[in-house]
């Protein structure tokens, strides 16, 4: 029975101190082992080494801060829907009730302005052409302008702004946004116009660089308007259209430099995209905000 219970006390004890392949008789050394063991002096705890970026163990830093997250049912849902539809209700009231104030006039013109009703029916491709032989010809005055009446039923305080709207045009294709150089357009020496392939020179000639350069200049809109007022009496009234200091007072300072255009569009061809400049880049209202696309 002794030699039970000293076995037993011998495989309790746990035997840090005492080398692991070391041979223990049970018989004569087992009580003293364990009283050795139960004795020994505690081991020198070992400081935890901390990486050179490993963070601090506290919890702010190790993200174990205490927190709540509500559950959501149906009647918190329905409160915290109504109290932002209470907050948006007024709001949107009064963002209506300004975006009705305006009063706006809208007709499409690009098919009526041609004599010939088969051209102003035809494809865009069609009425390019038509529009060319009538520059070619000299006959543009009487060929491409024409007069389309808008029907204003309500005053129109001033300021009035008059808009061209193009729909189903490049912006979205990016390829066509960024064919541009913005260091040429500064005239920046040494400027980068890698982006503006196709229309980085003129033919092809890499001794006639354009510049401005690029597809979106190059399709510059070529599109001009006059307005009139039709009187009482039958008279008609040409009204004054400011055309200067319309464009971003941002980029005039900044984004473009005063100097006047190179192989810029220069001749009514297969090469030709939109209108040229006539006035230096930096000088032209028109062409700032059509380099907005």
């Amino acid at each position: 029975r002794g030699t039970a219970q000293l076995r037993t006390r011998r495989v309790a004890c746990p035997l840090a101190a005492m080398a692991r392949d070391e041979a223990l008789d049970l018989a004569q050394g087992s009580a003293t082992a364990c009283l050795g063991c139960m004795l020994a002096p505690k081991m020198p705890e070992v400081p935890e080494t901390k990486g050179e970026k490993q963070p601090n163990n506290k919890r702010l830093q190790q993200q174990a801060l205490p927190a709540c997250k509500p559950v959501m049912d149906a009647v918190w849902v329905v409160f915290i829907f109504l109290a932002i539809g209470a907050v948006m209700l007024p709001i949107g009231a009064v963002c209506l009730s300004y975006g009705l104030q305006p009063n706006e006039a809208l007709v499409r013109y690009d098919q009526t302005c041609f004599a010939n009703p088969e051209v102003a029916a035809g494809s865009n491709s069609e009425r390019l052409a038509a529009a060319w032989a009538a520059e070619a010809s000299g006959n543009a005055e009487t060929e491409l302008a024409c007069t389309v009446e808008l029907q204003i039923l309500e005053d129109m305080p001033a300021p009035v702004y008059f808009f061209y709207e193009l729909s189903g045009f490049y912006q979205n294709n990016y390829r066509y946004v960024e064919s541009r150089s913005y260091e040429q357009l500064v005239e920046l020496e040494g400027a980068d116009t890698g982006m503006c392939s196709p229309q980085r020179y003129y033919d092809g000639n890499e001794s006639r660089p354009i510049n401005p350069c690029g597809l979106t200049a190059w399709s510059f809109f070529n599109d001009t308007f006059a307005l009139s007022l039709r009187r009482g009496d039958g008279g008609v009234q040409l009204l004054d259209v400011q055309t200067e200091g319309i464009a971003s007072s941002s980029d005039r300072s900044h984004m473009y430099a005063n100097y006047t255009a190179t192989w810029f569009n220069p001749l009514l061809n297969s090469l030709r995209g939109g209108d040229n400049l006539t006035v230096p880049v930096g000088a032209s209202d028109a062409f700032m905000i059509w380099m907005r696309l």
